[in-house]
Parts: C-alpha cells; sequence; structure tokens
C-alpha cells in the first residue's frame, strides 16, 4: 500500500514522543529505525516501533561518561543510554578528532545493540571521511566454522566512502544471514535457506521456530572476521565477547573515522572513488544477472526517489503493525494520566 513519506515519518515521532524523551532522541531514533524502510531494507523500522519507544523510555535520564580521552581515541561508558544515541550523540566529536588526528575511533560498552550503522557510516561520508562502524550482535548466534555450537554474535559491519557522487556504503552481518532473518521468516510463513541454520542440537534446520544458530558467512574466511569484530566489538572496548555476553547490556561496539586528506588531496580521492563505482557499474553483467551493483546505491537511490515523490510502498502487514503499535503506546500513556 502507498503511503506518505511526510505521514510515515510524523506518525513515528508522535509514537515515540509518547515516551517522554526530548526531540533531539526521538529525532536520531526515527532517522535510525525508519531509514531501513527508506533505503528498502530487509526489515522494516516501521514494525520495531514498540522496541524504539523501550530504548528511548530505557534511556532517560542516562548519560554516557568518556573514560579513556586522547586526541584520536575514545572509551565511551554508555551509561545504560541506547548505543544509537550515544553514537548520534558523539558523531560530531568523531568527525572532529578525524580532521584533526587523520584518524579516530570511539569504543563504547553499556548500551546495547547498535541500531543501523548504515546511518552512521552515511553521515561520516557526507563529511568527506571514510567511516567504519561494528557492534557486536550477541548474545549467542553465530558458530564457529565448522561447529555446532554458537559462540559468537552475528557483529554487522558497515562501511562509507565518499564520491562525488553517492557515497560507496555497505552494512551486513558476519553471520550468513541477520538474526532477524529468523523473525521475518516466521511471520511470513516462509523457510529459511538450507545449509545456514543449526537447531538446538546443531543440525541444519530450515524452520525458522526451531532455528537457534547460523552459520558464518564465506565459510572459514567469514568466521576469522567474525571473531574478529566479535573481540574489536567486546573484550577491546571493555565489553564482554564470546560466551561471556550474557544480554546486551554486555554488547559494545566502535565508530571509526579517517580523513582521506591527511594523506593528499581529498579531491584526487574522491575523483578515485568516483571513477572505481562508474567501472563497477559499467561492468558487463554475467549470466543470472541484470546489473552490476554498487554497495548501497540501490538504496540510496531509493531513497531519493520515495522522498522526492513523498510516497512509499508498505507491505499491507507492516503498517498494519505499526498502526496497532502506535495505538497501543498511545493507550498505555492515556492509562497513565487517567
Amino acid at each position: 500500500m502507498k503511503i506518505k513519506v511526510s505521514e510515515m515519518i510524523t506518525k513515528y515521532k508522535e509514537a515515540l514522543a509518547l515516551s517522554g524523551a526530548s526531540p533531539k532522541d526521538v529525532d536520531a531514533m526515527t532517522t535510525l529505525r525508519l531509514e531501513q524502510d527508506l533505503h528498502d531494507n530487509f526489515f522494516s523500522g516501521l514494525s520495531e516501533v514498540r522496541g524504539a519507544y523501550k530504548e528511548l523510555k530505557d534511556s532517560l535520564g542516562k548519560q554516557h561518561t568518556i573514560e579513556v580521552d586522547k586526541p584520536a581515541l575514545k572509551l565511551v561508558n554508555c551509561g545504560g543510554r541506547a548505543a544509537g544515541l550515544v553514537s548520534m550523540d558523539l558523531l560530531p566529536t568523531l568527525c572532529d578528532m578525524a580532521r584533526s588526528q587523520g584518524i579516530a575511533i570511539i569504543g563504547y560498552y553499556n548500551g546495547g545493540y547498535q541500531s543501523m550503522p548504515e546511518v552512521f557510516v552515511r553521515l561520516i561520508a557526507a563529511q568527506n571521511l571514510v567511516g567504519l562502524i561494528s557492534g557486536n550482535g550477541g548474545p549467542q548466534s553465530v558458530v564457529p566454522y565448522g561447529g555446532k555450537k554458537d559462540i559468537m554474535g552475528t557483529d554487522p559491519v558497515a562501511y562509507g566512502i565518499p564520491t562525488n557522487g553517492l557515497p560507496i556504503v555497505f552494512d551486513a552481518a558476519t553471520a550468513k544471514y541477520p538474526w532477524g532473518s529468523i523473525r521475518v521468516a516466521r511471520e511470513r510463513g516462509e523457510k529459511l535457506p538450507e545449509d545456514s541454520y543449526l537447531d538446538k542440537d546443531g543440525n541444519w534446520t530450515t524452520d525458522p521456530n526451531v532455528a537457534t544458530a547460523i552459520v558464518p558467512f564465506g565459510e572459514h574466511k567469514g568466521y576469522a572476521f567474525n571473531l574478529l569484530f566479535d573481540v574489536l566489538t567486546g573484550a577491546l572496548v571493555h565489553a564482554k565477547s564470546g560466551l561471556l555476553v550474557k544480554d546486551e547490556k554486555d554488547l559494545g561496539g566502535f565508530l571509526m573515522a579517517i580523513d582521506p586528506s591527511a594523506f593528499g588531496s581529498i579531491g584526487e580521492f574522491k575523483q578515485q572513488t568516483t571513477k572505481l563505482a562508474e567501472d563497477i557499474e559499467a561492468v558487463e553483467p554475467a549470466k543470472g544477472f541484470d546489473e552490476v551493483r554498487v554497495p548501497g546505491y540501490r538504496g540510496e537511490r531509493f531513497r531519493h526517489k520515495v522522498m522526492a515523490e513523498d510516497s512509499i510502498d508498505i507491505r499491507s502487514q507492516i503498517w498494519a503493525q505499526f498502526v496497532d503499535g502506535c495505538n497501543e503506546l498511545q493507550q498505555e500513556a492515556d492509562n497513565r494520566t487517567s
């Protein structure tokens, strides 16, 4: 069904404002969640309105503190404030540090799961910086290559590269599939892909009702990267890694920005990245493919289109879930004031 983008954003903000959060935090959380829909993402932020509301509610009155403060590095204790909100708070600081030092990294812990790292790397790339972000996707959900027991999180990674046109942007789990794919398959009554998910006994399954673990992407190579990012988003940043993760409070992550102008001309850098993207799109598609894509371009072009038309096609079931969620939140607010 067709929905006005402006209406969708307004209704989302109105629902989140019931949490009592500041307009700044409401705007930030709306951006983090709805960019999924605006980029035609596999997941929908609309169906997660109650989760977004809870993140804001749980963050009320909580503030982050900087525990390690160096020119190119900071370690942040989120203090129970949602990692996405803290990341949005610190993004200008990260970019300023990168321009000053050439590179900057902010590690954080005690902020829960990091929502939509793609949003942040796009914002970093818009500042003519290269962005790299990862957050621990635990508790445990990914098995080591060849194993039956899940040890690591899905540990998503995102990067953003500036060009003279659209930024090159990638965002994906280091698991073969995101953890949320199980929920989506369950809701849609679909089977899971073969040889990708395991049940509690370590046997292959395509049933989303019994799947409890996922294999890493890229077999042994992907497993090695999944392991690396479990350490970088856990033990390195004062959070937890592997089986030490008991719940989302144990998760951590990092944001990194690199200033290409620290190495030379930003203009020359962007000329090369622009040509690289153009050369990729000019490659003749192999048999079975319609086009060769640059990471992030399809989603960003989709966003430009729906924003210009103020119209987006949303699955009826997703919109119904969103409306129901908004009504429930409003009813709860009314009950508190009655």
